[in-house]
């Protein structure tokens, strides 16, 4: 045979074997591998639980109508077709049949904000799944699909639940007629829009029931929305009756300040503004325009002839004056500024009427939002320059007679020109906007036909009531009186 060697193959296998260069000075020997296999590593444990039949929701997924799959069949997340998991937890309640929708640990990005997360009947939200990728032998055999399948699992020894932290819109819960259960979430709601409340959870109606195991919800609100400056006042117009032409000097009331917090209701707060500050006054028509000039027309000359000398004269003409200007009028007031708005409240957990039971995690509500400054006045209008007066005779004629080419001719032209306008008086500024009450920071807020439920092992937070006319309130539980 082509490698048979006098020691037998068996043989050799127990032996040294030599290198085709061991005569060489530099030759060296290697040992056989071991005959003892290594240990085999051992086997992972097995997780508690493990999930095939649910919505799907992982960083990685894409929205659309087919989304929620436990792993993707045939298509890419650009596809409009894909079939893994959603993105988001709105597109996944989407589904009719979402009773149990299962999100990665690591499912939705920080700076991913979700609009509100509607809750039907029945319907559990559970977090703190990790995805383990396997090879599968049942993956769909194409080239286009994935050679890999995704084993959702949760509660393995050894291994703690991952943390599922959601940037959200408020989770709203309405006119249930029955039980929402939301597991294992960090629910971070953060209102960017200036004024807006930030509600992590809006519990409502007599037939809702919610029931958050290990939720943990922070809210935070942003300030108020700052006032717009008033308008400036409009010009005077060129044409009114005359006056005295005084400027107005008062300027329009600032608004009033919000005088108490903004109310709870079961849409949500409702921030109390500052008031708009009063227009400005508007000045007086200006003094009596201008006279216009007058001139003699000259409408026919006359010769006198003495000694051969010719001499012209005016012999006959018409007075006409350019016209009196107009009065301007007076400039318009300013606007007045408008009022700036109340902070939102920041609360973790809103309930109206509605039930809602807390097993654990926590609820804090960071600072109520500051109400913004308020808007300045508007300047008062300029006043009108006045319109002038009309020139007469529109082309200029002839004031003078002269000798001229064997003629008395009319010269020296001219025409009456219309008066100066005069200017009117400025309108004075408007009043500035009032300021905004503070918003609130409340954990919880109720009203007395809502019952929340929870124990010593759930924790309540929250900051301090926002900046304004009047500060915000700050409590861990406010009844809505």
């Amino acid at each position: 045979m082509l490698f048979a060697s006098a020691c037998g193959v068996l043989a050799c296998s127990q032996h040294v074997k030599k290198l085709p260069t061991d005569d060489l000075p530099y030759a060296r020997t290697v040992p056989d591998a071991p005959e003892t296999p290594p240990e085999p590593l051992p086997a992972e444990p097995t997780c508690a639980r493990t999930v095939e039949h649910a919505v799907f929701v992982a960083e990685d997924g894409a929205d659309g109508e087919r989304c929620g799959g436990r792993y993707p069949q045939y298509t890419s997340p650009h596809d409009p077709d894909w079939d893994g998991p959603c993105r988001t937890l709105g597109w996944a309640l989407r589904k009719a049949d979402a009773k149990l929708v299962v999100v990665d640990g690591a499912a939705i990005p920080r700076n991913h904000v979700e609009v509100p997360v509607v809750l039907r009947r029945d319907v559990v939200i559970e977090g703190g799944w990790r995805r383990k990728f396997v090879l599968g032998a049942t993956a769909p055999m194409s080239l286009l699909a994935p050679l890999r399948m995704a084993v959702w699992e949760k509660d393995c020894p050894g291994k703690g639940n991952p943390k599922t932290a959601i940037s959200t819109g408020p989770i709203v819960a309405e006119d249930v007629a029955g039980t929402a259960r939301l597991i294992d979430l960090e629910l971070e709601v953060a209102e960017t829009t200036p004024g807006e409340t930030s509600i992590g959870v809006r519990a409502v109606g007599a037939t809702t029931r919610v029931e958050l195991d290990n939720v943990r919800i922070s809210a935070s609100a942003p300030m108020g929305k700052k006032g717009a400056k008033g308008a400036a006042g409009d010009a005077g117009g060129d044409d009114c009756p005359s006056a005295d032409g005084a400027a107005a000097t008062t300027s329009g009331a600032n608004g009033a300040d919000a005088t108490e917090t903004g109310t709870f209701s079961a849409e949500g707060y409702q921030a109390r503004d500052g008031q708009a500050g009063a227009d400005g006054l508007p000045g007086n028509a200006a003094l009596a325009g201008g006279t216009g000039t007058c001139v003699d027309c000259v409408t026919q000359c006359a010769a006198t002839t003495s000694a051969g000398t010719t001499t012209c004269s005016v012999a006959t003409s018409l007075r006409q004056c350019g016209s009196q200007a107009k009065s301007g009028c007076g400039g318009g007031g300013g606007r007045g500024g408008a009022g700036s708005g109340g902070g939102g409240s920041s609360v973790a957990l809103l309930a109206w009427d509605a039930t809602v039971v807390l097993n654990g995690g926590s609820l804090y509500a960071a600072n109520g939002g500051s109400a913004a400054s308020p808007g300045v006045g508007g300047p008062g209008g300029a006043g009108g320059t006045g319109r002038a007066g009309i020139a007469d005779p529109p082309v200029a004629c002839s004031t003078q007679c002269e000798y001229i080419l064997g003629g008395c001719t009319g010269t020296q032209p001219a025409a009456g020109q219309g008066g100066a306008g005069t200017v009117g008086g400025a309108g004075s500024a408007g009043g500035s906007g009032g300021r905004g009450a503070g918003g609130s920071s409340y954990a919880i807020v109720k009203n007395a036909g809502a019952a929340v439920e929870y124990g010593p092992t759930t924790r309540l937070g929250h900051g301090v009531g926002g900046a304004g006319s009047v500060r915000g309130n700050a409590a861990d539980v406010f009844v809505v009186p």
